[in-house]
């Protein structure tokens, strides 16, 4: 056993040591593979492996599979109606553009009672939580802070980087691995190499495909967003060659990458 986990951090090491290169050189194209081809495959994947560890909750229950499905079906349906429908003054999608602006309000319930099934026992101290986290999400509903931190930071960044760091450094103090610790490191020092390594524009060309199927699906609004949350843009625009967004692109495309790499090098 010991040695299985020796070989899986070894190519975990591996791993992220490619995605950091593959990211350095193929910042958009890179991205795109991962969030379109490796995501799904991701996902699918995860899904019985979920259900192996019940879902990682102690007491699942149909109720917790309800709110699931139902913040589901917020998050998803509206979106695809008014993606392929065109009818922007019919009473379906003045409705469906009403349940769409609560995307961030069920992603937020939805967290808050999955942090609150690890500690909470009681039924009365989980409904007390949920009607707090329903207050919250229509009390913060306005809120840029809020809106770009739950609607887009939570999905992107830290759910495929900040969550996969923490899963790492559990395994690695489970274990006791030293190439886990050393793992966990290398993953947080790659982004910070991206920040001062040089990069020139003239280097890269992307296809005009790319950019635009980049651009449609709002591929740009994670790094743009994030730019934000840190100072570093006003948010608004967004440049395939200037040496923010290269960086953040590499950056997007590293996490992203690994993410995926990392799940498939420890899944059967």
């Amino acid at each position: 056993m010991k040695g299985l986990i020796q070989n899986i951090d070894i190519i975990n090491l591996l791993l992220i040591v490619l995605a950091g290169i593959l990211a350095y050189l193929f910042p958009l194209e890179l991205f795109i593979f991962s969030f379109a081809i490796l995501g799904p495959l991701h996902y699918l994947t995860e899904i019985n492996w979920l259900k192996t560890k019940n879902f990682f909750s102690p007491s699942l229950s149909i109720n917790w599979l309800l709110i699931a499905v139902i913040a589901s079906l917020i998050l998803v349906i509206p979106k695809l109606y008014l993606h392929f429908i065109d009818e922007q003054n019919s009473i379906i999608s003045i409705f469906f553009s009403r349940v769409n602006q609560w995307s961030n309000g069920a992603i937020f319930i939805c967290l808050a009672l999955a942090i609150g099934i690890l500690f909470l026992k009681k039924r009365q101290h989980l409904l007390i939580l949920g009607i707090v986290a329903v207050l919250g999400a229509i009390i913060f509903n306005e809120f840029e802070s809020y809106i770009l931190f739950i609607g887009i930071l939570i999905p992107t960044v830290i759910h495929v980087y900040v969550f996969t760091l923490l899963f790492m450094f559990y395994g690695a103090h489970k274990s006791k691995s030293k190439l886990g610790y050393l793992s966990v490191a290398l993953a947080i020092l790659i982004p910070l190499a991206f920040c001062f390594i040089s990069v020139n524009p003239e280097n890269y060309s992307f296809n005009d495909s790319l950019k635009s199927t980049y651009i449609a699906n709002n591929l740009h609004n994670a790094p743009v967003k994030f730019a934000e949350f840190l100072g570093l843009s006003d948010g608004k625009t967004f440049f395939f060659y200037e040496d923010l967004e290269l960086r953040l692109m590499m950056f997007m495309s590293f996490i992203y990458l690994y993410h995926y790499l990392n799940w498939f090098s420890k899944t059967t």
